[in-house]
């Protein structure tokens, strides 16, 4: 005997009556056939995100983070809420008659951070300097600088709140602890007397609101949200700001396309796919030009004709060479023989 797993999607066809036809199988023959369905996926629910805030004078004034909590669910029925709660504490600050390069904004935070016993990571500082000249012991005008100093410093624990709170209004009023913090951090010992401002305190929650619904939950209205507050804390009323980004929409799954012709609705014959244009029949290509003939060579350029000798001048004397030749011939002869002759006769004369 086969064992055969069948899974089915939700939604796509209906499970009985596929389990009906199931079992008329496993009955008819010999493979068994077990039918699964997937679980349906949970549904997801818009979200969303606001921020309420608000500048306190005490700290008190400020809810729990439960009860801020609870204060967003009132009207958002069942809807899911996770609040973050953060104080702020914004002071400024300054020296006198000092180099400003030596006071960075690095220098700032590790000053202020040690004297709220707070990590560095929860201030923020900006620094500005403004050139003057003062008179100095010798009389001479010395170029020095004014710093002024704005800090941001935050934390999300109520009881740090208000060891912050405290701290700060108490260097307004003495600020000799404020000035020990820099000089550690500065390794300047001859700082002057720091100014030091009160401290504004501003409260903020965060909240991040899931609905129960397909509908996205509306931020509450401020003045009904500092209502709800004021009645909670017994403090005064607050001016409370709503800042409200834009909801996260729930998301919705597009449905594939289909292609140009095509149809959702089922058909009882397969719809046959369109036919696969033929590629474009390419250009023949274009023959190449004739390759001209080379130029026929110039015949040669003749040779000029020599010129035939001159011919010599006649003379009026003729030429005689000839008997000359036999004069000379006839000469040497007669002279030849008389010699012979002259011999011959001295032979006969001698004795």
């Amino acid at each position: 005997m086969f064992g055969l797993w069948v899974f089915v999607l939700p939604y796509a066809v209906g499970a009985g009556e596929i389990w009906a036809s199931l079992k008329d199988a496993n009955e008819t023959n010999e493979t068994e056939f077990l039918l699964a369905v997937a679980p349906t996926p949970a549904p997801t629910f818009p979200t969303t995100s606001y921020t309420l805030s608000a500048w306190i004078t005490a700290i008190s004034d400020v809810p729990t983070i439960e009860v801020l909590k609870q204060l967003a669910q009132a009207d958002c029925g069942g809807c899911s809420v996770t609040p973050t709660l953060l104080f702020s504490f914004i002071q400024t600050m300054g020296f006198s008659g000092v180099t400003c390069s030596v006071f960075t904004s690095a220098v700032a935070i590790r000053a202020i951070a040690s004297f709220n016993n707070v990590p560095e990571s929860k201030v923020e500082a900006a620094v500005t300097c403004t050139p003057t000249r003062r008179l100095g012991s010798n009389g001479r005008h010395l170029a020095t600088d004014d710093v002024n100093i704005t800090s941001t410093v935050t934390t999300s624990d109520a009881a740090a709140a208000k060891t912050i709170k405290t701290n700060a209004e108490a260097a307004a009023t003495n600020s000799a602890g404020f000035r020990d913090a820099f000089v550690e951090a500065t390794s300047l010992t001859n700082l002057p007397v720091m100014s030091v401002n009160l401290p504004e305190v501003k409260f903020s929650v965060t909240y991040e609101v899931t609905s129960s619904t397909a509908v996205a939950v509306v931020p509450p209205n401020p003045a009904d949200i500092a209502a709800s507050i004021a009645q909670e804390t017994g403090g005064a009323t607050l001016r409370v700001e709503v800042d409200t980004p834009a909801p996260t929409p729930a998301p919705t799954v597009a449905p594939t396309p289909l292609p140009a012709g095509s149809t959702f609705a089922p058909t009882v014959t397969p719809t046959p796919a369109p036919p696969t244009p033929a590629p474009p029949t390419p250009a023949p290509p274009t023959p190449a030009p004739p390759t001209p003939a080379p130029p026929t060579p110039a015949p040669p350029t003749p040779a000029p004709p020599t010129p035939a000798p001159p011919t010599a001048a006649p003379t009026s004397a003729p030429t005689n060479t000839t008997s000359d030749e036999e004069s000379g011939v006839t000469r040497s002869c007669l002279a030849t023989a008389a010699l012979s002759i002259v011999a011959l006769a001295a032979f006969v004369a001698s004795p």
